[in-house]
């Protein structure tokens, strides 16, 4: 074979192989951009998928917030309201009181005495400290500093006038009765005091 065959043949050779090559370049072509748009793809849904993730829990903290706010309004609210109403009782019990003219004092001690020796001593003559005459269901003793003398008071819904003392301190009354018996069945009590009129 001469070197003309030859030629011709590595001519016909690469001439028939070009369309292979070309077909071959053409798959890697097609594969290389599959690859390409499936890692776009991948990438994209992975953010779709943390913006989803950030919106929901935007969304929860949001509803969360709002809800908090709600109660801590509403609460305030009610003590604000409880507050009011409680102001206002308070004014009108006030005012009823007032109306009736008499002031509490509050809750003393009431004792009981008589004008007998262990009571008030030797010499004791039923005469109080004022110079009145002790007359039980009106006289009580009291400490002039707390209850000045000549103060009427109410007490239980009955009515007494200060006008006795003697050794009485603090809140705490002492009722005049005639006997000693009648004093210790009295005994010691607790009672709302009033003060009706001023000595």
């Amino acid at each position: 074979m001469n070197s003309k065959s030859k030629l011709r043949l590595r001519f016909r050779w690469r001439r028939d192989e070009g369309p292979k090559i070309l077909v071959t370049i053409l798959l890697m072509f097609f594969v290389i951009c599959h690859s390409i748009l499936l890692t776009v793809l991948i990438l994209a849904s992975d953010k779709v998928n943390v913006n989803t993730e950030t919106t929901e829990t935007t969304v929860e903290t949001t509803i969360e917030t709002t809800f908090e706010t709600t109660i801590e309004t509403t609460v305030e609210t009610t003590t604000l309201t409880t507050t009011e109403t409680t102001t206002e009782a308070t004014s009108e019990t006030t005012t009823e009181a007032t109306t009736e003219g008499a002031v509490q004092l509050g809750v003393f001690e009431i004792t009981g005495y008589c004008p007998c020796e262990k009571c008030c001593g030797k010499g004791a003559r039923g005469i109080t400290a004022t110079g009145t005459k002790a007359t039980a269901g009106r006289t009580i003793a009291v400490n002039p500093n707390v209850i000045p003398y000549g103060t009427k008071v109410r007490i239980n819904g009955q009515e007494f006038i200060a006008e006795d003392t003697g050794g009485v301190k603090g809140n705490v009354i002492d009722m005049y009765f005639d006997t000693h018996d009648e004093a210790l069945s009295w005994g010691r009590k607790h009672e709302v005091v009033e003060m009706v009129e001023v000595g």
